[in-house]
């Protein structure tokens, strides 16, 4: 139970910090750590996919991303991740 305590006020903190910079992936990186820690995977995926779209080239994110989404029941979604990892222009 002090575990989650600390999560959920992790989760305030990150969402502050989210707020403070929208164009970060690194706050919605640390919700979906801190969700996925709460064993809330449908919150830790939509918090990864976020930060997908703000850094598609961050592998770890996408392999976060397709975690969650598969601890989620969500494999349609997983594939459809990993198949657009297939689509990203490559780097120079």
């Amino acid at each position: 139970l002090m575990g989650e305590e600390k999560y959920r006020d992790a989760l305030d903190l990150f969402l502050r910090a989210r707020e403070a910079s929208i164009d970060s992936p690194a706050p919605l990186r640390r919700m979906g750590d801190a969700f996925f820690a709460l064993s809330e995977f449908a919150n830790a995926a939509r918090s990864f996919e976020k930060a997908v779209k703000l850094s598609p080239r961050d592998l770890g994110l996408n392999a976060r991303w397709v975690r969650a989404l598969i601890r989620n029941y969500e494999f349609d979604e997983a594939r459809r991740a990993i198949a657009g990892l297939g689509r990203l222009p490559k780097s120079r």
